[in-house]
Parts: structure tokens; sequence; C-alpha cells
């Protein structure tokens, strides 16, 4: 494992930290970030292999 990975799976539970605070709390900017993280990672995972 390298720190690229360590970022990655760093940036997938902020991701999903973000989605599932909002959704509880009825934030839907906190969904909203969450899920542009999302797609920030999607777009970049090669970079983080």
């Amino acid at each position: 494992m390298n720190i690229r990975w360590a970022m990655l799976v760093a940036l997938f539970s902020i991701s999903l930290a973000l989605i599932t605070g909002g959704i509880i709390k009825g934030a839907y900017e906190l969904v909203l970030a969450g899920v542009a993280i999302g797609i920030f990672l999607y777009v970049t995972r090669n970079y983080f292999k």
C-alpha cells in the first residue's frame, strides 16, 4: 500500500460521511459535496492506483 491508496481511502471515507450525514440531517449541500468528491474520485481513479 502506498500513500495514493491511503488518499483514495480517506477521500472515499469523507465522501461517504458527507453523504450519510447530509441524508440524516436533511442537508442537501452535504450530500452534493459528497457526490462531488465521489465523481472526482471516479474521474481520477487511475491516478490513485
